[in-house]
């Protein structure tokens, strides 16, 4: 463990973050102090724990709360005539939990649990569809949140000097957070790689290096996997007018990039070469050996046999199509029965990570952490399609408002770079994109902006500091 006084030079690296902090409240209108606030206090949260200010689970809680009483400020103001898209199949989401909670003898603060996760991010949603934004504030809290996410490339650069490579201290906004390490910097890449798309200039690729090497710090290999699917979907949906030539030249350059970021990832990884170090060789044989290893560990690893990402969607798969477990193939285990509170009894202490109780209860481990398999075991197929078939709709209609003309709109761009990232997350890797504050909400942003607002410009020439009113 790092000593009291490396933990507070950790936390004094909130100094990135501080100055966007007051520039912008400096230009605030009144009304967008609720959203500034939250989004401050989420880049904040680990950096103030760090200087002992409180917890970041005190301050998610914080915004939770928020976020309540402004979906609820803004169902009083207009006298309940609200739009929230999707409500029916949010509702319906709610009763499947709940039935899946109470046939499975679940506690009903159990219950809550695992609904807020859900839910709160999608009150979020709809507090932004009640709320007519001017352009002016548009631009304002879109400038915001870059600016936010930008202050995190050098924070990692500190911790770089100060810690090394390390999943620990994601940024100024949790300290334990490997999983929105990789879903931040891929948020990062889609936001500005779309920017540079939309100008070609320069400086939006070095942002999106900047995004890599702050995946690189903080050790999450699934960015450097993830990212060229990501940035070739948004190519090819951007150029969906072009000639075949140019479409073959895009995908060419696609896996010329993703080849390069394979070589990268490999060499200045430790553990996926076997040097075992920052400059190691390209070993293919080597590298194929530790991701079947990786994927499929054939071992029992904290207590669960099926622990890797590779065999865990067959182990929960065979577990819920047991003749025995015919009940739970519908309505899962219990919506919060994979939620680690007082209320869930435990054989010893050493179970604190929600892998290990998914090991101890289902005999699956880390794999069964992505967001698919995690719901699925809790609420099964009837509450998981529901949950799904709602972003389905919205990802759809967000698409749709931006291909209106036939060509797709700036905001249309960037929904499919972040749609790829939620399917990859939720499907393949975790459930940060489903329920982790910090990128939920600019992705809640965003989403809101393309369904609205699809055609809105950010101006000829792209800003990160606004120009003064």
């Amino acid at each position: 463990m790092e000593s009291e006084a490396l933990v507070r030079e950790i936390g004094f690296l909130g100094v990135f973050v501080v100055p966007v902090a007051i520039y912008y409240l400096h230009r605030l209108p009144v009304r967008l102090l609720p959203v500034y606030g939250l989004l401050v206090l989420l880049f904040l949260a680990a950096a103030l724990e760090l200087l002992g200010l409180f917890t970041v689970t005190f301050y998610m809680n914080i915004a939770e709360l928020s976020i309540v009483l402004l979906f609820g400020y803004a169902a009083i103001k207009k006298k309940g005539k609200i739009s929230c898209p999707g409500w029916m199949i949010i509702v319906l989401f709610v009763i499947a939990s709940i039935v899946s909670g109470l046939i499975n003898d679940i506690h009903l603060l159990q219950i809550l649990l695992f609904l807020r996760r859900y839910v709160i991010p999608v009150l979020f949603l709809w507090y932004l569809f009640n709320t007519a934004f001017t352009d002016k504030e548009i631009q304002i809290v879109t400038t915001l949140i870059l600016a936010l996410f930008l202050s995190q490339i050098p924070v990692s650069f500190g911790k770089l000097l100060l810690v090394g490579q390390s999943e620990r201290y994601m940024g100024t906004m949790t300290i334990f957070g490997g999983s929105l390490t990789a879903a931040f910097a891929l948020f990062g890449v889609v936001l500005f790689f779309a920017f540079y798309l939309k100008e070609r200039k320069l400086p939006y690729l070095l942002a999106v290096a900047g995004f890599f090497l702050f995946a690189m710090i903080g050790e999450k290999r699934a960015v450097f996997a993830f990212a060229p699917l990501i940035i070739i979907s948004m190519v090819f949906f951007s150029q969906q007018r072009a000639s075949m030539m140019t479409r073959i030249w895009q995908l060419s350059l696609g896996v010329v990039t993703a080849s390069v970021l394979l070589y990268l990832t490999v060499v200045l990884n430790p553990s996926l070469n076997p040097e075992n170090r920052i400059g190691g060789s390209f070993d293919a044989g080597y590298l194929v050996d530790y991701s079947e290893n990786y994927l499929f560990p054939d071992r029992t690893i904290r207590g669960s046999t099926y622990y890797g990402r590779g065999e865990a969607p067959i182990a929960t798969w065979n577990l819920l199509t047991r003749q025995e477990n015919s009940v739970h193939l519908l309505v899962g285990f219990g919506a919060g029965d994979l939620i680690l509170s007082r209320f869930v009894e435990l054989p010893d202490d050493e179970i604190t990570r929600s892998e290990d109780l998914i090991a101890y209860k289902h005999d699956i481990g880390y794999g069964g952490r992505t967001g698919l398999l995690w719901t699925l075991l809790q609420i099964g197929l009837i509450g998981t399609f529901m949950l799904f078939y709602f972003y389905y709709k919205l990802f759809r209609k967000a698409i749709r408002q931006g291909t209106r003309d036939g060509k797709p709109s700036y905001m249309a761009v960037i929904m499919i770079g972040l749609i790829s990232l939620w399917l990859l997350d939720t499907v393949l890797y975790s459930r940060v994109m489903l329920s982790t504050f910090t990128v939920v909400l600019p992705f809640m942003w965003f989403l809101y902006l393309s369904i609205v607002h699809p055609d809105f410009n950010f101006s000829k020439k792209l800003i990160i500091i606004p120009r003064k009113p």
